[in-house]
């Protein structure tokens, strides 16, 4: 819920800092992510949940490390796949040039941000779980700003917020 809070606080300088076209391309960015998650997913993470109570420690992991491989594989066949169809999708959904190397690399992230809380909330360690919640949220919002203020006021720079917070909590779970 707090995480909640402070995205819905930092929203009054997005609005105004941002224009209109900027926030419509986060708005499609923020959509196709949502939309493309649980393809590249496949499941996996619904069977991270279940099977957790019915496999040994290392049944587990070996299900977990494997598990990771398909959203890889997917999310490396997403970046041809959106540069073939590239016309199509900017003319018909006014994706961004940069939408087709940095969705791919998010929905990863996404992924392993998920796959991450997952495991803490199976744990039960509801401390950990809200911290890496609030430091995902705290990280893309200070670089989306930092990077609004002092490199471009477009709707790049909040995507690379979103970029560089995935990137911070993938490094914490794979270490």
């Amino acid at each position: 819920a707090l995480t909640k809070i402070v995205s819905f606080a930092a929203l009054p300088f997005f609005v105004n800092t941002l224009s209109e076209g900027d926030i419509g391309i986060l708005n499609i960015f923020s959509s196709t992510i949502v939309f493309l998650t649980p393809i590249i997913s496949m499941g996996v993470l619904y069977s991270l949940t279940v099977e957790y109570y019915k496999q040994t420690k290392d049944e587990y992991a070996a299900l977990l490390s494997t598990s990771l491989v398909i959203p890889v594989l997917f999310s490396l066949v997403l970046v041809p796949v959106f540069f073939f169809i590239s016309p199509y999708l900017s003319a018909t959904f006014n994706f961004q040039y940069n939408f087709f190397w940095l969705i791919p690399v998010c929905l990863l992230l996404n992924f392993l941000f998920e796959a991450f809380i997952i495991l803490l909330r199976m744990h039960n360690n509801i401390r950990l779980f809200s911290a890496i919640s609030l430091l995902k949220i705290f990280t893309e919002i200070t670089v989306s700003i930092l990077l609004i203020y002092f490199v471009s006021r477009t709707w790049y720079s909040r995507a690379m917020g979103y970029l560089a917070a995935g990137a911070v909590v993938a490094i914490i779970f794979i270490i």
